[in-house]
């Protein structure tokens, strides 16, 4: 393959990588504590140059590398108000840790329940880790009684306190890996630290994505890679033709 061709091809996989992602991201705009994924550019060809491709203008391949990296926006969003006295968000920087299958995962989605075992546990049944609890790591709370969390994540059912939330910063949260939308995993040798986030009850932290303008962009991405699709087939079809032209000598 000639270098315009593969830049070009570069480009299309880097457009329908960034189609994926946007479409991702449009379809957690409503799950609670989302954090949306975003893009720096880097090495295709970008839509600039292929509409000059197409127009048969005279390019130097030195102008088209653009920046590309994709990271987790980690920036707070609106909070939204609830009935549910289990449904919290943390105001300021932090996670909460969730026990799941596979270790120790943080999240900002805290639309939690308290399970038939009287444990405080996610949507997906993962258990949330408290501290300072009678029985090491177990809330063991009366599944029949409300649970009353305070604003420094306290677990308190009547008079009792049951636990503490385990709140967690990491001095490095963009080195963590996203799994499952709203989990992420931490790598080993993470410093971590006991975060001092304020806790909000009947509260739950709405996703940062705006669904306006990801709609946009998907438009935008879709476009760009329509563009990069033309040039290519252009820079094919004369590389044909020339190929045929050689082969008629």
């Amino acid at each position: 393959m000639d270098p315009l061709s593969a830049i070009l091809a570069a480009g299309m996989d880097t457009r329908m990588q960034t189609l994926d992602l946007i479409a991702n991201n449009i379809a957690n705009a409503s799950s609670p504590g989302y954090k949306a994924d975003r893009e720096r550019f880097s090495s295709y060809l970008s839509a600039a140059a292929a509409e000059a491709v197409l127009a048969g203008e005279s390019i130097a391949l030195s102008e088209m590398p653009m920046i590309e990296d994709r990271y987790t926006d980690f920036r707070q969003s609106s909070l939204q108000e609830t009935a549910t006295d289990t449904d919290i968000a943390l105001v300021g920087s932090g996670f909460f840790a969730v026990e799941t299958p596979r270790g120790t995962r943080y999240t900002r989605a805290g639309s939690f329940r308290l399970s038939a075992d009287g444990e405080l546990r996610t949507k997906e049944g993962y258990r949330v880790r408290n501290l300072e609890t009678e029985s090491p790591g177990k809330l063991a709370a009366d599944p029949q009684l409300p649970v009353r969390i305070d604003a420094q994540g306290g677990l308190w059912q009547q008079n009792r306190k049951l636990g503490r939330l385990d709140l967690t910063v990491f001095s490095r949260p963009d080195l963590l890996r996203k799994e499952e939308g709203v989990y992420f995993a931490a790598l080993p040798g993470m410093t971590r630290f006991t975060a001092s986030a304020a806790v909000s009850s009947r509260t739950l932290e709405s996703s940062n994505v705006d669904a306006a303008a990801a709609s946009m962009q998907l438009v935008s991405a879709s476009r760009e890679f329509q563009m990069l699709n033309r040039a290519f087939n252009v820079v094919a079809t004369a590389r044909r033709g020339v190929i045929e032209q050689v082969a008629k000598w």
